[in-house]
């Protein structure tokens, strides 16, 4: 799995009240500004749309909290399987 932005959350992370965004799939993840939109982050294999053209889901990460949006075709099995390979991921 893709990871971008590992840095980014490093230093985010030690801020309180951290507040970042990122967009994820089975082969990836961006994690960047929460001032940025999630549909303008394009990266290869890795885009959130409004449409049926994306093909990852988007999410809000708080202090404690992460807030997953987005309609796109995949189980929870396979968010959860997503998720344990951004967390082991190094």
């Amino acid at each position: 799995m893709n990871i971008i932005g590992a840095d980014f959350i490093q230093q985010e992370l030690k801020k309180p009240g951290y507040l970042f965004k990122m967009i994820f799939n089975d082969s990836g993840a961006a994690f960047f500004s929460a001032s940025i939109q999630h549909r303008t982050v394009k990266l290869f294999g890795l885009s959130y749309e409004d449409s049926p053209k994306g093909n990852a889901l988007a999410a809000i990460v708080t202090d404690g909290r992460i807030e997953i949006g987005g309609e796109r075709e995949g189980s929870e099995r396979g968010q959860i399987f997503c998720w344990q390979s951004i967390v082991r991921h190094r």
